[in-house]
């Protein structure tokens, strides 16, 4: 299956994906995962699965709902890259290179980057319906009661918490920031539907956290728990 990595965000990008793993000889791709800046791009999404599915008459098509990634992230294949050295024993730099250096930092200092990050809540995956046949979930490194946690929101369509629990990448600063999925306005997915990524003239994405996002601090406990 052609990976969400690949970034096949639209149906010209996701079909030579597709003739080149064909060309490889192995068993045809029934599956596609679209590149994350589809989520909420719904005008975009359909016309893309329209146009798949005319290519690709037997293709099930899917998103990533859960991973908040930057949008567009300029790090991607440099991460991707880190993380695939870390698995050799001999690699000094791994994922926690994003912690000082990449999205981690920037989502922290400017807020507005983690609700303009295209992740889907569990309160918003219906609206695709009839559009994508399947949301997959990331978060293969998580623990197993996370994953639980985060599947079982998803299945319901709901979720009382902290959100960034929820979404792959962002979870790693769920121990510092509180967003408190119900506070997000009802109107957040249409809002952010179709966005033309104008942040710094919008200021919406900006505005919202600031009035939904909060800092926890950093809780240090006296040496020997006293």
């Amino acid at each position: 299956m052609p990976s969400v990595n690949s970034r096949p965000d639209s149906a010209a990008r996701a079909v030579s994906l597709l003739e080149y793993a064909a060309a490889t000889r192995f068993k045809p791709s029934n599956r596609l995962v679209l590149d994350r800046s589809l989520n909420r791009d719904t005008g975009k999404l359909a016309a893309t699965t329209t146009a798949l599915r005319r290519a690709y008459p037997d293709l099930s098509i899917g998103v990533l709902a859960n991973e908040g990634c930057l949008y567009a992230c300029p790090f991607k294949a440099a991460h991707d890259g880190h993380v695939a050295l870390s698995r050799l024993e001999p690699a000094r730099v791994g994922p926690e290179l994003r912690e000082g250096l990449g999205c981690l930092r920037l989502f922290f200092e400017e807020q507005g980057r983690i609700l303009a990050s295209p992740f889907l809540r569990p309160e918003d995956t219906g609206r695709l319906e009839g559009v994508v046949d399947f949301c997959k979930l990331g978060g293969r490194t998580r623990e197993p009661a996370a994953l639980r946690e985060v599947v079982a929101a998803y299945l319901a369509g709901s979720y009382t918490g902290n959100l960034l629990w929820l979404l792959d990448t962002l979870e790693a600063l769920a121990g510092r920031l509180w967003l408190d999925n119900a506070a997000l306005p009802e109107d957040f997915f249409e809002r952010t539907d179709g966005c033309a990524r104008t942040c710094r003239t919008c200021g919406y994405c900006a505005e919202l956290a600031a009035s939904v996002i909060r800092d926890r601090g950093v809780d240090l406990r006296p040496f020997g728990g006293r």
